[in-house]
């Protein structure tokens, strides 16, 4: 937007001197819907703040970002999830756990950490859990998921608990959201309880570029 030039002296202050003056204001909305209603064409580098989400956002040209998301250095924990419900299977494979709607910018490094319990009942074949990423709101099937990481856990008889703690490094391909998902899954006829006791966590921590 560059250098606002000084008002001259006894003389009339422009619409033009005042818009940009606004235009460099950080504007209060009280969320995305009244900003996106009452500010249709931002300039790049304008700056707004959500009352909703207590959140500061800048204008870069094409969307409205987060300011904490600018930095190149690390921001730590950007999403964590605890439960203990249970979630019951057959043979195959489902999300037991995930976070949907993590903001990721490209490039930047970010931690994903599952630490839980799953029960096994029947004979599993081959059980695992690992960590997935997959477009914010799908199930996550094989085709449409990248494995981030996972822990297996050799075949074995009767129902056990099998206590699992897995990391992975993801670098962002894109700027937007993805869903982070603990995935449990077996080829041979078992069923995959979490409950009773068992539990899942899951942390995405953001280490910057």
């Amino acid at each position: 937007m560059g250098f606002i030039a000084d008002v001259v002296a006894h003389t009339p202050i422009l619409s033009s001197w005042g818009n940009a003056i606004r235009n460099r204001t950080v504007m209060d909305f009280t969320n995305v819907a009244e900003r996106s209603a009452q500010w249709v064409s931002p300039p790049e580098g304008a700056m707004s703040y959500l009352r909703d989400v207590d959140r500061v956002e800048v204008f870069n040209g094409t969307a409205w970002v987060d300011i904490s998301r600018l930095s190149n250095g690390p921001r730590g924990e950007i999403a964590f999830v605890r439960t203990t419900s249970d979630v019951g299977i057959t043979a195959g494979g489902i999300r037991i756990q995930f976070i949907d709607a993590v903001p990721l910018v490209n490039g930047r490094k970010y931690i994903v950490t599952a630490f839980g319990q799953v029960n096994y009942v029947g004979t599993p074949a081959s059980p695992n859990v690992r960590i997935r990423v997959v477009p914010t709101g799908a199930v996550g099937d094989q085709g449409e998921a990248t494995t981030i990481q996972r822990w297996t856990q050799s075949p074995m008889t009767g129902s056990p608990f099998i206590t699992y703690s897995i990391i992975g490094r993801y670098i962002a391909t894109a700027t937007g959201t993805m869903q982070f998902q603990v995935w449990a899954s077996t080829t041979g006829a078992a069923t995959v309880v979490q409950g009773g006791g068992a539990f899942t966590e899951l942390r995405v921590d953001d280490w910057g570029v």
